[in-house]
């Protein structure tokens, strides 16, 4: 059963290592209709142009565009991914913080947590956020979209699992709070434990696969986390480096290979993310049990489960 806000507080508690995802739980990466315009302007750069059919015209995710392109239109990514890098650089500018997040992360810096950023956003957009608004010295890493391989975007788990060596500090025993079903399906099939953060209606419901959900970062306000803001904080500051290094992966080939990542990261249940969102309708597709989600990732590059 997924828990509310007292297990949420629990679990952030008991871990020495918190991990956030970066549009919803730290700040609102877009405003407006940034996120719609900024899709637009990817599908414009395609060569063809997808049909007016296609589902991928509906999107207002410049995510979804990424990987569509990368599945349809390969020879476009570098363009597209260059846009949609500037795009997001620009927009995290005026971002507006969530509120409670940034206190949030200093107190849980000062208690002698590890925090860090896993985002399917990029490196250079989250990095500029982080810097500008004075939490660099709170977040010890950041982990972001590999530049040309928009299928290690989670639901995939290589972002966080490669915060490990980002980090210095095993995800064992880590949380991670995410606000999508792909934060769900990332963090469990991971080994993290996982908070949902409802932010918007109908989110809860979509959020069934993570072990506990909040409404308000409010709600993991923890008592005893009033220590002075510098008080335990790393002074060898954020590792900031990009989502390019690649190291310590593997590729999953056969069966064995399945079962070796199925026993070792102890996969929960997971829901799929929703796709191509319309203003007033949410397309569900049918939750997939574990076995449908390791299915997906077979023959894909994968962090080596040592690095947990």
């Amino acid at each position: 059963m997924t828990g509310g806000a007292e297990a949420a507080r629990r679990f952030i508690d008991a871990a020495s290592m918190v991990v956030f995802d970066f549009d919803g739980p730290v700040c609102a990466v877009y405003s407006g209709r940034g996120a719609a315009d900024l899709a637009a302007t990817l599908l414009s750069i395609l060569d063809p142009a997808p049909d007016e059919g296609q589902a991928i015209t509906r999107s207002h995710d410049p995510l979804d565009v990424l990987r569509w392109t990368a599945q349809h239109r390969p020879h476009s990514l570098a363009a597209v991914e260059h846009v949609l890098d500037q795009g997001e650089e620009l927009s995290v500018a005026s971002a507006e913080p969530t509120p409670g997040s940034h206190d949030l992360i200093r107190r849980l810096s000062a208690h002698g947590k590890v925090v860090a950023v896993a985002s399917n956003n990029g490196h250079q957009a989250i990095t500029s956020y982080v810097q500008a608004h004075g939490l660099s010295p709170f977040i010890r890493a950041v982990s972001t979209r590999p530049p040309g391989r928009p299928d290690l975007m989670k639901p995939h788990p290589y972002i966080l699992t490669a915060l490990s060596d980002k980090a210095g500090h095993p995800l064992r025993g880590a949380v991670f709070v995410g606000d999508s079903p792909s934060d769900a399906t990332a963090g469990r099939v991971a080994g993290l434990r996982v908070i949902g953060y409802a932010n918007k209606q109908g989110k809860a419901q979509r959020l069934q696969g993570a072990d506990a959900i909040i409404y308000s970062m409010h709600d993991l306000d923890l008592h005893g986390y009033e220590r002075s803001m510098t008080d335990g904080v790393d002074e060898r500051g954020p590792n900031l480096s990009g989502g390019a290094h690649l190291s310590g992966v593997r590729e999953l080939k056969n069966a064995h290979d399945i079962e070796d990542f199925r026993d070792g990261y102890q996969a929960g249940a997971v829901l799929p993310d929703a796709r191509f969102e319309d203003e007033d309708t949410v397309v569900d597709p049918p939750a997939p049990d574990v076995d449908e989600v390791l299915d997906g990732v077979r023959g894909v590059i994968l962090p080596d489960r040592e690095d947990l």
